[in-house]
This record gives structure tokens, C-alpha cells and sequence, in this order.
């Protein structure tokens, strides 16, 4: 017989099938809670007597009910611990905290860059825009009157009503990273500036809210056909129904993009980021290095830009900081990629994005940048494109550089302003490369286009 797992949350047990202590509002106060029945084998009796199970608790508590999410499939509870220690002494429920989360964001400074460094804006200019591509951005909130966002629904969870209007700034900022819109009053535009964006607000203007509205904003994604969801925020702890909720997306298609969290160190990495659903994002700052606040781990799949990102804010715009800005520059280039290959699956397009990353650290996946650098998608160029260059020291004396292009062309690469190769090779070894001194190495490529035109591309590496 096949066995399936069958996921139903409860309130509380009560008469015959669990006796739970009265809770003493003194000794035993009650908390906030997620309690999920599981049930391993399902036969048509079994789930007979499951519904049955849940409408009486329903009925019977219905005044301990705050909500009810997972698709109809978890309630939250207001439960002492004692009523908590009881039901999970059932091998099948299960009784979790619905843990605060919190914005993964950092400190704001100065200086744009993001959006260049992962390529976006050249396959923008190919028209490739993100339209068609609808992007729930689960947070505080979007500032839905801001001159360069434009914002095609939501719903606001904390208060359980469609205002999902920012009272916070945090889910304006990382909404404009994915999708504010061009305007001829400023060069700041997002990533993918034709993408949908839906405001779901799960945090309030502190910051803060529960998980059990962060799995309701899920199963609002899934239910209204978003292709992507950003969450740029974290806790420290798993719940299932949150694991669960994210799972689902992924198996409906929805690509899951969160921000690994801002702690820093090794093995740091938050939830929902920690879990293989989720597309977990590492924070870079300006040299490619990972920002020194950014968790990592190996869950780690991607990097991408997160230290002193310009982006949309309350009343007009602001830098920001934070594994918070790396995610939806993710995001956004993700936009790029459904509407360039529409017929291509959600798995297709997450290998994709893996593979065309620009590798940085250790060769291949690793725990601080994963697969590397997000880059948008190779595209078209009528000139002569560089899409990277790397440089990696071997020795005191040596150091390597590779690149790539977009065909097969004529390279000049310069140190210190000065040439040291020119050639067809896509690498090249510098043998007199001191690591006392700061070598700026430049690479270009001087071509005829379509155009009969001169076409040069720099890209900038530093080698210490």
C-alpha cells in the first residue's frame, strides 16, 4: 500500500482522544503556537476520522483560534505549555512555537552598484524586462503610491485585510531592487522593471510578525499563480508548517528566493533560507567578497550584491544593506530568466541561474558564495561583449585571470594601465604579480560591430 503523509493542524485534543491540562494563567500562560497533526498512513477511514477530529476541535476552541493557514491544513493556537507538552506527546502532532521573525536588513550607507554588477540592465536594453512575471514580495509591505513602483495586488496578513500599503520602508526598498520602474527624474530602475509586483505584508512597522503569516502569504502565492517569491527575512529556528508551506510552492513551481541573514560567521544561515526549496542568498559588497555581515553555510546557493544597495524607500529612496538587498537582486534577475524562456520549468531555471553565476572562492559550490555571482542571462549582443573576468593569486608571484565572452574575439588585458597580453586566449597568467603590491588589472575588447563601429567592454578584477 502506498504511504502518504498527510499534514492536518489542530487547535487542541480534548475529551476522549487527549486529556490536556486546564492552563493557569499565572503559573501556565499561553503562547502563540503552530500545531500540526501528522498521519502517516491515510486510508479513506483515517481521514474520515481526522475531519471529524478537526471539526470538533473547531468547534470546541474555537475562542484559542487566532487563524487558520497552510491551505486550510494548520491553525494557530494561543496554548500554555503544559497543553503543548501534551500534544506533543502524541508521536503524531506537532507543537511549535510560531517564532517572531525579523528583516534581514543592515545599516544604510552610501553608492549604487548592484544592478550593473549582475548584468542586468544589458539584457534590458534587449528588452528583456520581466514582463509577464509576477513576483510576490512577502515583507512589510510595498509603498504603493511611490513614483517608481507600480504594484498589481496583495494583502496584508498582519491585519488580515488587501491595505498592504509599507508602514516600515523594508519591503518598499527590496521591491524597488526587483522592479522600480525607469524615470527620467533618475538612473535608478530594478532589475526587472516590467516584472508584476505583489505586495504581501507579513511584518509590521517594527519589523516584526509571525510565521504562521509568512505560510498564509504562501498559500495566497500559490493561489494566485506568482512565479516568484522573495522573502527578505529569517529566524533561527525550523517550523514545519513553514517548511512545508515552502515545499508546496516549489512543487506548483513557484521558484523561492530568502536571504540567508545577517549573522555573519559560519554556519549561520537563517530560515526559510536553510531549507533545499529555498534559493539561499549570501550578501557581496563591492570588490565581490563576501559582506562581513552575511551568514553563510552550506546552504548557501547563490550570491549576489547586498552592501550599500540604492533602492525605493517611504517618501523616496535610501541605501540599505543586507542579505535583504542580495535577495531580490536575485529575484530580479530570476524575472529576467522566466520571461526569456517561458516554456522552461521552475528547476530548469534555478539550474540555470547556478550555473551562469560567475564562480567566486573555492572552485565550484561553496559554503560562503555558493555557486557565485547571480548573472542575468547570455544574451545577444550586436557588438562585442565581455561577461566577466576573475583573478585568483597561485603564489606570492602569480596570479591567474580568466574571462569570458559572448563568441570567440581579440583580448587586450592590462595591469596598472599598462599591456601585458593580447590575444584569443580566455586566460592568462601574470608571473611578475608581488602580493605587496595592488595590481588593477583591465580587460577590453577592441572590435568591429555591426555598426562598423569601435565596441570595448571594461571589467575590472583586483589581485592582492
Amino acid at each position: 500500500m502506498r504511504k502518504l503523509t498527510l499534514l492536518m493542524a489542530i487547535i487542541l485534543y480534548s475529551g476522549t482522544l487527549l486529556n490536556i491540562p486546564a492552563a493557569n494563567a499565572a503559573q501556565n500562560p499561553e503562547k502563540r503556537m503552530i500545531v500540526t497533526f501528522v498521519n502517516g498512513e491515510v486510508s479513506a477511514k483515517a481521514k474520515a476520522a481526522t475531519q471529524e477530529k478537526e471539526r470538533a476541535f473547531v468547534k470546541q476552541h474555537k475562542k484559542k483560534i487566532v487563524k487558520n493557514v497552510a491551505a486550510g491544513r494548520s491553525y494557530v493556537a494561543m496554548l500554555s505549555a503544559s497543553q503543548s507538552e501534551e500534544l506533543n506527546k502524541d508521536e503524531n502532532i506537532i507543537v511549535e512555537k510560531d517564532a517572531k521573525v525579523k528583516i534581514n536588513a543592515y545599516y544604510p550607507i552610501n553608492k549604487n552598484w548592484g544592478s550593473l554588477r549582475t548584468g542586468g540592465q544589458q539584457v534590458n536594453n534587449q528588452g528583456i524586462t520581466g514582463t509577464g512575471v509576477k513576483v510576490g514580495i512577502i515583507d512589510t509591505g510595498i509603498y504603493a503610491t511611490h513614483p517608481q513602483l507600480k504594484v498589481s495586488g496583495g494583502y496584508n496578513f498582519v491585519s488580515g485585510n488587501t491595505n498592504f500599503n509599507d508602514d516600515n520602508g523594508h519591503g518598499t526598498h527590496v521591491a524597488g531592487i526587483v522592479a522600480a520602474k525607469q524615470a527620467a527624474t533618475n538612473t535608478f530602475y530594478g532589475i526587472a522593471p516590467n516584472a508584476e509586483l505583489f505586495g504581501l505584508k507579513v511584518l509590521n512597522s517594527d519589523g516584526d510578525g509571525y510565521v504562521s503569516d509568512i505560510v498564509a502569504a504562501i498559500d495566497w502565492s500559490i493561489a494566485n499563480d506568482m512565479d516568484i517569491i522573495n522573502m527578505s527575512l529569517g529566524l533561527y529556528e525550523p517550523v514545519f508548517a513553514l517548511e512545508d508551506a515552502v515545499n508546496r510552492a516549489y512543487s506548483q513551481g513557484i521558484i523561492v528566493v530568502a536571504a540567508a541573514g545577517n549573522d555573519g560567521g559560519v554556519n549561520t544561515v537563517n530560515y526559510p533560507a536553510k531549507y533545499k526549496s529555498v534559493i539561499s542568498v549570501s550578501a557581496l559588497d563591492q570588490k565581490d567578497i563576501i559582506a562581513d555581515f552575511s551568514s553563510t553555510g552550506r546552504e548557501v546557493e547563490i550570491s549576489a550584491p547586498g552592501d550599500r544597495i540604492y533602492s525605493s524607500y517611504l517618501g523616496g529612496f535610501a541605501y540599505l544593506s543586507g542579505t535583504s538587498m542580495a535577495a531580490p537582486h536575485v529575484t530580479g534577475i530570476i524575472a529576467l530568466y522566466k520571461q526569456k524562456y517561458p516554456t522552461y520549468s521552475h528547476e530548469k531555471i534555478r539550474q540555470m541561474i547556478d550555473g551562469n553565476a560567475i564562480d567566486l572562492g573555492p572552485i565550484g559550490r561553496d559554503a560562503t558564495y555558493g555557486y557565485g555571482l547571480v548573472q542575468a542571462p547570455h544574451f545577444e549582443s550586436a557588438g562585442h561583449e565581455v561577461m566577466w573576468l576573475q583573478s585568483k593569486r597561485r603564489n606570492p608571484n602569480e596570479v591567474y585571470l580568466m574571462w569570458k565572452s559572448n563568441g570567440q574575439q581579440t583580448y587586450l588585458l592590462k595591469k596598472n594601465g599598462k599591456v601585458i597580453y593580447k590575444g584569443k586566449s580566455t586566460s592568462f597568467i601574470d608571473k611578475k604579480a608581488l602580493s605587496a603590491i595592488d595590481n588593477q588589472y583591465t580587460l577590453s575588447i577592441v572590435a568591429p560591430d555591426r555598426t562598423n563601429k569601435t565596441w570595448t567592454t571594461v571589467v575590472n578584477a583586483s589581485a592582492k
